[in-house]
């Protein structure tokens, strides 16, 4: 994976008559990279050189040397995996799980898998044309255990409380972050309904 710098394209944002806002920028250039990690860790064995690539690849995007902004304080591993993951940063690389290779909960997914065979939907990451047909509403990723398979009682599943509820930080198309409440029946939408973009999220 050949990787440039994104100066010149800030360079450009703040020649431009319109300044795009900092801050939706560094969003976006955040995004992208986290489209990135998917296809990296199939390409890359290992979960160690995993997380270097993964990071690498954030540090390169984002301008910081300070890999530990891609962990979450609350990170307490991952259910699905109890024994190798007791923290999901220490064992991925990051503590935030896009949704990649097959559609789920009513996501799109957003990421391929380079381990499925070329040209197959499982493979084909989304395009940003399709994430621009509704981005305010699309998730792109979010804290690891947002996919309702992992339950909400253990406490690996459960990182952030309020009022007795579990909610997840979760990253959208446009670049904005949400303390989101996902309903509880989500966990009986696992592959059905397939994601629709005038539903809540997809």
């Amino acid at each position: 994976m050949k990787r440039q710098s994104n100066r010149k394209l800030l360079r450009k944002v703040k020649a431009t008559a319109c300044p795009v806002p900092v801050r939706f920028c560094v969003a976006t250039l955040l995004a992208l990279a986290v489209l990135c990690w998917p296809a990296s860790a199939a390409e890359v064995p290992g979960a160690s050189p995993f997380r270097k690539d993964v990071q690498s690849i954030l540090s390169e995007f984002c301008y910081t040397q300070v890999y530990e902004l891609w962990r979450c304080p609350a990170d307490k591993g991952d259910f699905l995996r109890p024994a190798n993951t007791r923290n999901c940063y220490n064992g991925y690389g990051n503590s935030y799980l896009v949704q990649w290779q097959h559609d789920s909960f009513r996501v799109r997914h957003v990421a391929g898998d380079a381990n499925a065979p070329r040209g197959s939907y499982e493979a084909t990451p989304i395009k940003t044309t399709e994430i621009a047909l509704g981005p305010t509403h699309k998730i792109i990723q979010g804290d690891w255990p947002w996919h309702a398979n992992r339950g909400n009682i253990d406490k690996r599943s459960i990182w952030h409380n309020y009022k007795g509820r579990s909610r997840f930080n979760m990253l959208f198309g446009d670049g904005h972050v949400e303390f989101y409440l996902f309903p509880d029946k989500l966990k009986d939408w696992t592959f059905d309904p397939i994601p629709a973009r005038d539903w809540l999220w997809w």
